[in-house]
């Protein structure tokens, strides 16, 4: 049972991400099934890859994939009758999810997008404080040396705060990510063995075991995204705090920067009206 891209497979998938000849499904005389990937972009058996020209076994229940994209994720099953035997099924049809948006694996990117963002911004501001430091530096020879000396102290107690905020970040974005991996791969194999339970305890042929399926995947998915949301309020709430308390160190380091930068400027303006004046003095 060939699947892919181009129009002489069994299974057409019209997607750039689909090989032309992606996979072959075999059936040997036992009625055992296997998987020949032959692909670059991967086919995946239960989220493992199998690599190219690579032979798996396949068995009822688990999570067939086509390249990285969720979209293309499958339940191996069987259909008897006048249907095609281990035809395969799309998850989204399999457990009548309306909207990709609400899916397990979609909450978790976006929360994944957030915390990205977040560490974006973060290192941005790292940044442009460095910048502000270097021309501080860079001033310290023509301008007022006690003012500007203060502002480097602040820059540098300012960089040094981005830095614990930025550490902060990526611990959690770490913690998030090993967390998120373990979780869906529980998530996963959990539907698996769902599935497969479902299908020892009724007959194969028996309707209402579709019915039964898409249930239970509803069940699962929103236990498995409520149990998720408690991780991240606890994971988050503990991050606030620690971030909190470097925020309000940083309003106070904003301050005396503020404070440093109108000192200069009204010492700037001294010095040049000073040097006005002595030019005048010198032209009469």
């Amino acid at each position: 049972f060939k699947i892919g891209r181009a129009r002489e497979n069994d299974e057409v998938i019209s997607s750039l991400v689909i090989s032309r000849s992606h996979c072959i499904f075999h059936c040997n005389n036992n009625g055992d099934w296997s998987v020949t990937n032959l692909s670059n972009n991967g086919t995946l058996i239960n989220g493992e890859i199998v690599n190219t020209n690579e032979t798996k076994s396949v068995s009822l229940g688990d999570i067939v994939q086509f390249s990285s994209a969720e979209e293309f994720k499958y339940y191996f099953t069987m259909r008897f009758k006048d249907e095609v035997p281990a035809k395969r099924r799309k998850t989204d049809e399999v457990t009548q999810v309306s909207s990709r948006e609400n899916t397990f694996s979609d909450y978790q990117e976006q929360q994944r997008k957030e915390m990205e963002e977040e560490l974006e911004a973060k290192r941005t501001e790292q940044k442009d404080l460095k910048r502000l430091l270097e021309e501080c530096l860079n001033r310290r020879n023509t301008d007022d040396d006690t003012l500007i000396t203060e502002r480097v102290d602040c820059l540098k107690t300012a960089i040094t705060n981005s830095e614990k905020m930025e550490q902060i970040l990526v611990g959690t974005y770490n913690y998030y990510v090993a967390e998120m991996e373990a979780e869906s791969r529980l998530f996963n194999e959990s539907i698996v063995e769902g599935v497969k339970r479902l299908h020892r305890k009724f007959s194969p042929s028996d309707k209402q075991i579709d019915r039964l399926i898409s249930q239970k995947m509803e069940i699962w998915t929103r236990e498995r995204r409520n149990k998720w949301s408690e991780i991240m309020k606890s994971m988050m709430k503990e991050e606030r705090i620690k971030l909190e308390k470097l925020e309000a160190e940083r309003s106070l380091l904003n301050a005396k920067l503020k404070k440093a930068e109108d000192a200069l400027a009204i010492t700037k303006d001294a010095l040049r009206e000073k040097s006005e004046y002595a030019k005048q003095l010198l032209e009469k």
